[in-house]
């Protein structure tokens, strides 16, 4: 049997090295052709890593993504994220004494609750994102083995113009963090610079995982169009026995559907944590402008304000972009290769069929997007959180009136009496 590892170790050693400078570079142009995804949203992923939630190394040698505990990259991601959620809890503590204050108003006591609610992602991060890095990063090895398959496929690389959505996020973090930052100050509630800071990595936090999450979901939207617009391309252009192409288009779709559910369950948790404390700010927002509407529109109320507008954009984000990925993954990929399918003469029966197969595995293979398959992630969720908020809100209200009862004032004194 022939060695090659016998035959390289006969060789001079120049010529030794140069076989392993040339099959390293060759290596290394494969892994670079096939990381186009992480240069296409190489933003919000340096991001992530600076702010400590993404540990995720790529592989010199293999260039698949994996996660190492004694990475350099995790001992920074534990540093960062110590230091903030230590600074994050000495805030919370701060914030939870001025709730129990029995001298505060019920809005003044919402707007705290609030601003600790908003802490929480960072305190969960090691329950969050760090569980979910393995995962993660399959996905990513993922996605690079579906670009593998699609330049077999079509003998092309799958390009993705994000450049728009790349833009967006980075428009949203300089104006969002800027804006809710300086309310912060301009509030007047006690913060300090260090806790400012704190404030402003929470702030970044979120709105960098939601743009991460639009831009994923847009990424799967573009690779879809140019699955589907090859296919036809190479149909049309062949029309004579192309049944062989069909099949293997279909393997592709196979792989691209089921890349949209991993999309979905390798960031369960994480995101599911972030569009619970949005709900919940969202909802505390509402109630305040709600509640403190006898004030006018003062820079409590502004506050009050520019969070519903913010948090409720958030969640649109989040939910649209699981829509839309998921119908162009699935239904309108659908309806094109059905009108595909309708252009050939029944004469084709071979590719007819091959196509009536991948509209089959289409109808009864619907990719979802979900969070880790609890909840189905897409405009319905939207509708649902409204009504749960209607309810939350009567809710609130009730408790507002009671607050202004004896007992109330007695429980509340007590409670800071516990505390303290």
């Amino acid at each position: 049997m022939f060695n090659v590892s016998a035959q390289i170790s006969q060789l001079p050693d120049e010529k030794r090295q140069v076989f392993w400078k040339v099959k390293t570079l060759g290596r290394l142009n494969q892994i670079t052709e096939n990381d186009r995804i992480h240069k296409e949203v190489r933003f919000p992923i340096i991001m992530l890593r600076l702010l400590g939630v993404l540990p995720i190394q790529t592989s010199s040698i293999t260039g698949e993504s994996e996660v190492k505990v004694r990475s350099p990259i995790m001992l920074y991601s534990a540093a960062v994220v110590g230091l903030v959620t230590a600074g994050t809890l000495f805030m919370v503590n701060d914030r939870f004494w001025r709730v129990v204050d029995q001298n505060s108003s019920f809005g003044d006591k919402v707007l705290e609750t609030a601003n600790i609610i908003f802490f929480l992602p960072v305190i969960l991060v090691p329950f969050t994102h760090w569980f979910e890095c393995g995962k993660k990063a399959r996905f990513v090895n993922s996605w690079r083995r579906m670009q593998t398959n699609f330049r077999d496929v079509t003998g092309k690389p799958l390009s993705l113009d994000l450049t728009r959505a790349i833009r967006k996020v980075k428009a949203s973090v300089a104006v969002i963090v800027t804006v809710l930052t300086t309310l912060l100050f301009v509030m007047q509630r006690g913060f300090t610079w260090w806790q400012g800071l704190c404030f402003a990595y929470c702030v970044c936090l979120s709105v960098i995982t939601t743009g991460t999450w639009g831009t994923m979901g847009r990424a799967l939207e573009l690779a879809a169009e140019r699955v589907i617009t090859e296919l036809q391309l190479c149909v049309r252009v062949r029309m004579y026995h192309c049944a062989d192409h069909v099949r293997r288009f279909k393997s592709l779709w196979v792989k691209l559907s089921l890349l949209t559910q991993e999309f979905g369950t390798s960031l369960g948790y994480s995101y599911a944590c972030n569009l619970l404390v949005f709900f919940v700010q969202q909802v505390l927002a509402v109630y305040g402008i709600l509640s403190e509407m006898g004030r006018g529109f003062d820079v409590v109320n502004s506050t009050f304000a520019v969070s519903a507008i913010m948090f409720t954009y958030a969640i649109f984000v989040i939910c649209d972009a699981g829509q839309l990925a998921t119908e162009q993954v699935g239904e309108a990929f659908q309806i094109k290769l059905q009108t595909l399918c309708d252009e050939f003469p029944h004469s084709w029966s071979e590719t007819r069929y091959e196509i009536t197969l991948f509209l089959q595995a289409i109808a009864t293979n619907s990719p979802k997007i979900t969070f880790c398959r609890f909840v189905e992630v897409n405009r319905g969720l939207i509708a649902s959180l409204m009504a749960a908020m209607v309810t939350y809100l009567v809710v609130l209200m009730q408790f507002q009136m009671s607050w202004k009862q004896p007992c109330a004032q007695v429980c509340i004194a007590n409670l800071s009496a516990t505390c303290s």
